[in-house]
């Protein structure tokens, strides 16, 4: 639609006419229109799907550290200990940290502060961190990950779950 047919039409703005990356007159033959009411596309869009964006895991530089997170393969257990000894005593490995290595409060949460940093006594969902391990590789990071030992107690004995909130009314749920 020209600007002309748009101010016949009762359009109270003018569209601004930008050039296609396909061609000057656009993929069909139409030429883009951008403005009030219509998007632009992302400017990261084109290096994206080129596969030429440097994501966080392309970025090297000399000094980086390299993360890894050992999580619990339980959705519910009691944690009777924690063996980090393997993963500190790996090379490479520059600091390994569980849950009495955090500083202050050991809990977040966006309304209620109620989820760890780290599990200390109690895995309450799977895949819930366990410890964390910071090396000059990010192979060495997974491994030294992989070899902090955790001993589990709650996969052959169940740990008493709270009652359904039907059954927290009567005698035998206290």
């Amino acid at each position: 639609m020209s600007n002309d047919a748009a101010t016949a039409a009762g359009a109270t703005h003018t569209a601004i006419s930008i050039p296609s990356l396909d061609g000057p007159d656009g993929p069909e033959g139409e030429q883009p229109v951008f403005g009030l009411g219509a998007s632009l596309p992302p400017a990261d869009a084109r290096p994206k799907t080129e596969g030429t964006f440097p994501y966080a895991a392309d970025l090297w530089a000399e000094g980086l550290l390299w993360a890894a997170v050992l999580r619990s393969p339980h959705p519910h257990a009691r944690i009777l200990s924690i063996d980090t000894s393997a993963a500190v005593e790996m090379p490479g490995v520059r600091a390994v940290v569980t849950h009495e290595d955090v500083p202050g409060e050991s809990a977040y949460g966006r309304r209620v502060v109620d989820r760890p940093v780290f599990a200390s006594e109690l895995v309450r969902h799977h895949g819930e961190p366990i410890a964390a391990v910071a090396a000059d590789h990010p192979d060495t990071a997974r491994l030294a990950a992989a070899a902090i030992a955790v001993e589990y107690e709650g996969d052959r004995s169940p740990i008493r779950r709270r009652p359904s909130p039907r059954n927290r009314c009567t005698p035998t749920a206290i």
